[in-house]
């Protein structure tokens, strides 16, 4: 699920570090989400302006398997 996240950010261009500010999270926590660790940690608040900043849905980026 993590490996979403990632793909996502990258096919959109984002940079780690920018994303991470954007989301008021340090860039350590959003390595450990793109890995699929702490997944459980994230607030549904950042989930949904992760999804927004990335054009995406929640569902995409969290629930799916690919």
């Amino acid at each position: 699920m993590g490996m979403n996240l990632k793909i996502a950010r990258i096919k959109k261009g984002v940079k780690q570090i920018d994303l991470a500010r954007k989301i008021h999270v340090s860039p350590a926590t959003l390595i450990k989400w793109e890995k699929g660790i702490e997944l459980d940690n994230i607030k549904f608040g950042i989930m949904k302006k992760i999804a927004e900043l990335l054009d995406t849905s929640i569902e995409e980026l969290f629930l799916s398997e690919n």
